[in-house]
């Protein structure tokens, strides 16, 4: 259900153009509209786990392509409680038969809008990496996590000119044990593939910015207050880093490196590696940077 949810609220917010907040309204002007959205969400996972069966594959290998064939292909009895998967649907759930073709209808349009010969992992991959997580800079996602990442390095360098933060021994100290101040070290996976260029590849820069999310803010969570109570400016900014962190997407593409023995790395990271997540892990890095370039800055 997870997966359909995920899907249908990209098209909520970019196809029909409304936000978290626009939908909620919507819905509340226009019940219906918000009862054939949750036709339509449930409709689609019953077509996700159809098309995984009837094609004897992991749901998430099933490739957008198979999921429309197999939506153009249900009728109303493939919604009758001994045709679906357990657990058994709640009443209300699916659309009555008379509304089924256009139930159907709504979702192909939705299928449609991304490429049909990617699998439902590597789009979802896509979505899971959106900027602003299908609902405006109000509701969160990773593009307004690095503003107010930018916002903390921004006021923090202005205490520190104007001397409302004075660099203590312990600030020193926690800026050595995140080793920002140090050369950048890519360790896992061990390496890439043999024959391959050298760089870092996607997964070992994922890996890093995942690491980094957790390892900085826990450094500053051991930090003591200054003499009022408060956390230090340094504080603030670790805890900021967690934004860069994409730990779903790691796990997902470390099971799927470790189940595989590629050839060639820039060959696996083609087929599974989304545009939409390089764009994510490079803007993450930037931020990253100006955040060592800062500590750097203080350390000397």
């Amino acid at each position: 259900m997870d997966r359909a949810a995920t899907l249908h609220a990209w098209h909520v917010y970019y196809r029909l153009g409304m936000d978290s907040q626009a939908r909620q309204a919507h819905g509340s002007a226009h019940p219906d509209a918000d009862r054939d959205w949750m036709w339509e969400t449930s409709f689609l996972a019953v077509v996700l786990w159809r098309t995984a069966a009837e094609h004897d594959r992991p749901l998430d290998a099933v490739t957008l392509a198979d999921i429309l064939a197999t939506c153009a292909r249900m009728t109303p009895a493939d919604l009758s409680e001994d045709r679906l998967p357990p657990p058994a649907p709640r009443v209300g759930q699916f659309p009555p038969a008379r509304h089924v073709p256009r139930v159907a209808e709504g979702v192909m349009t939705l299928l449609r809008q991304h490429p049909g010969e990617r699998t439902l992992a590597y789009t979802l991959r896509a979505l899971r990496v959106d900027p602003d997580q299908f609902g405006g800079p109000a509701d969160g996602g990773w593009a307004t996590g690095l503003k107010v990442l930018r916002s903390l390095l921004e006021t923090s360098r202005e205490w520190l000119d104007d001397g409302r933060w004075v660099v203590t021994r312990e600030d020193r100290a926690v800026i050595a044990a995140t080793g920002l101040d140090r050369p950048i070290a890519y360790d896992y996976p061990p390496s890439p593939a043999p024959g391959d260029s050298g760089h870092p590849s996607v997964l070992q820069r994922l890996h890093r910015l995942t690491h980094l999310s957790v390892a900085l803010p826990a450094a500053a969570a051991r930090m003591s207050r200054d003499e009022h109570g408060y956390v230090r400016p340094l504080h603030m900014v670790l805890t900021g880093a967690a934004v860069l962190g994409m730990p779903d997407t790691a796990a997902d593409l470390d099971a799927l490196w470790a189940g595989m023995d590629p050839s060639s790395t820039q060959d696996w990271e083609r087929e599974h590696v989304p545009d939409a997540l390089r764009q994510a892990i490079a803007v993450s890095e930037d931020a990253l940077e100006e955040v060592a370039t800062f500590l750097r800055s203080i350390t000397g």
